[in-house]
């Protein structure tokens, strides 16, 4: 992952480039089409790490998002299950939430759908960090 301190590398350098084009340096520094090329070349990188910069940023939101949803879900599972009075309803949410029901006797099994499973393993654990 790229990150925004490369963006600021990028501009300071074609800063420089800029600056050395200027009177004050001698012509024999860099000649206009070295400076062209060269500030093109920045300008793209410039361009493209922005992109890219904008794109993490997003998936980060939507990373947050999600991530509150399901631990909202996953809070508040036993009341939106009770407060819903059709059965329709509550079949919706456990097939949300549950993966492959089965009833042995009075016993339910089942597996849950991915990230929930994740949101029980990690209940008991005081260090949620992976590692």
């Amino acid at each position: 992952m790229k990150n925004p301190y490369l963006i600021t590398g990028f501009k300071c350098s074609a800063n420089t480039f800029y600056y050395r084009r200027q009177p004050t340096y001698p012509s024999r520094w860099i000649t206009k089409d070295i400076y062209d090329k060269k500030h093109q070349e920045y300008q793209d990188q410039i361009q493209v790490l922005e992109i890219e910069l904008s794109e993490h940023t997003k998936a980060d939101y939507d990373y947050q998002t999600t991530v509150a949803t399901v631990l909202s879900i996953a809070r508040r599972a036993k009341s939106i299950f009770e407060n819903s009075s059709e059965v329709a309803n509550k079949r919706a949410f456990l097939s949300l939430i549950l993966q492959n029901p089965t009833v042995n006797g009075k016993n339910l099994a089942f597996t849950l759908v991915s990230p929930f499973n994740l949101v029980l393993e990690l209940a008991d654990s005081p260090n949620w960090l992976r590692g």
